[in-house]
């Protein structure tokens, strides 16, 4: 599973070496070094090879983003397929947290549903503002208050 890393520690314009770039962001050397060969662009080709704050950070922004996964209204993360999918039967649970969220002050909810290609739990999170879109998108089988009880949601 790729981590997460903290570009922020890398200051823009500062040189670092392959090993002084791994041990700031917590990585290989071997990592470093498989970016290069993926398009890291080096300052020139001599020995040791510095790379340039800027082009690092740059470069691993650019990673970040082809990974992320784009949900649609009606679409889930399934941890286990890798992949945006619908819930089985179009069928969510929703819960209400009682927190409130935003500058509105919305509540906060989590709608619960399973993959239809795994089986797996699916969890997202949402505000009371988009309840009558996710009424006109999916089959809620139901609607709770958070409590320490077990939900109703079956699988089915």
């Amino acid at each position: 599973m790729a981590k997460k890393l903290k570009l922020n520690l890398v200051k823009t314009r500062e040189s670092y070496s392959s090993r002084r770039l791994a041990e700031t962001l917590n990585v290989h050397i071997r990592t470093v070094q498989e970016w290069k060969s993926q398009g890291l662009k080096p300052i020139s080709n001599t020995i040791p090879l510095l790379f340039m704050g800027f082009e690092v950070k740059e470069f691993l922004q650019q990673r970040q983003k082809i990974t992320k996964i784009k949900l649609q209204n009606n679409q889930f993360y399934c941890v286990k397929c890798r992949k945006a999918v619908f819930s089985k039967g179009n069928k969510i649970e929703i819960i209400i947290t009682g927190k409130e969220i935003g500058k509105n002050n919305l509540k906060e909810f989590v709608i619960k549903g399973f993959c239809e290609t795994c089986g797996c739990k699916l969890n997202r999170f949402s505000h009371e503002g988009k309840l009558q879109e996710l009424e006109n998108t999916f089959n809620i089988t139901s609607k709770g208050e958070l409590n320490n009880e077990q939900s109703k949601f079956t699988k089915n």
